[in-house]
C-alpha cells in the first residue's frame, strides 16, 4: 500500500501544504498527518527545569532527556535550573490547531502478488473517488472519530478477492 495526501490547513496565520503536514512524506503502509502543532521557540541557553527545589542541594548534575541539570536552584521560581533549549516545552501550552486539514485528500495505491502463480495486481494509477481517492473527513466519519484534533490512527483493510 502506497498513499498520496493533497491539501492545506490553515492555523489562522500560516498556510501549510501537504509536504508540511505529511511526516516522513514517504511512509511504509501508512501516513502521518499533522492536525496540530505545539509551537515552542527555543534558543540554547540557561532556563527552568521541571524539577522543583527550594535551595541548591536539591539540584543535581545529571543529564535528562532535555538538558543538562546545573547545581543551581532558582529559590524565586522554586525550579533548578538546566542547560539546553530553552524555554522547556510546555505540553499545557495552547496548541495551534490546523484548520481546513479533513478536507484534504488521500490517494490510496495497493496491489497483491500471487507468487506462485506469477500474478500481480494493482489499483489504477488514476485517482478513483470512493475508490482510492477519499476525502480525510470521509475517512474520519467512516471511523466513528469524531475528533482527531488530539490526533487519531484510521486503520484502512484492503482485500483483494481473487478467482484462480
Amino acid at each position: 500500500v502506497s498513499t498520496q495526501s493533497t491539501g492545506n490547513t490553515s492555523n489562522g496565520e500560516l498556510v501549510f501544504d501537504s509536504g508540511d503536514l505529511v511526516i516522513p512524506p514517504m511512509e511504509a503502509n501508512t501516513i502521518f498527518i499533522t492536525t496540530a502543532l505545539q509551537n515552542t521557540r527555543q534558543t540554547r541557553g540557561v532556563c527552568l527545569s521541571d524539577q522543583k527545589c527550594s535551595n541548591d542541594t536539591d539540584c543535581s548534575t545529571k543529564v535528562t532527556n532535555v538538558g543538562k541539570l546545573l547545581p543551581s536552584c532558582n529559590v524565586t521560581a522554586g525550579y533548578c535550573l538546566i542547560t539546553g533549549w530553552c524555554p522547556l516545552e510546555n505540553e499545557k501550552s495552547p496548541k495551534l490547531e490546523m484548520k481546513g486539514f479533513e478536507n484534504m485528500t488521500i490517494f490510496l495505491r495497493s496491489s497483491v502478488q500471487y507468487i506462485s502463480w506469477e500474478i500481480v495486481k494493482s489499483d489504477p494509477a488514476v485517482p478513483i473517488w470512493g475508490r482510492n481517492l477519499f476525502y480525510l473527513k470521509d475517512m474520519i466519519d467512516s471511523a466513528s472519530a469524531k475528533e482527531c484534533y488530539d490526533g487519531c490512527i484510521i486503520s484502512i483493510d484492503i482485500n483483494w478477492n481473487c478467482v484462480l
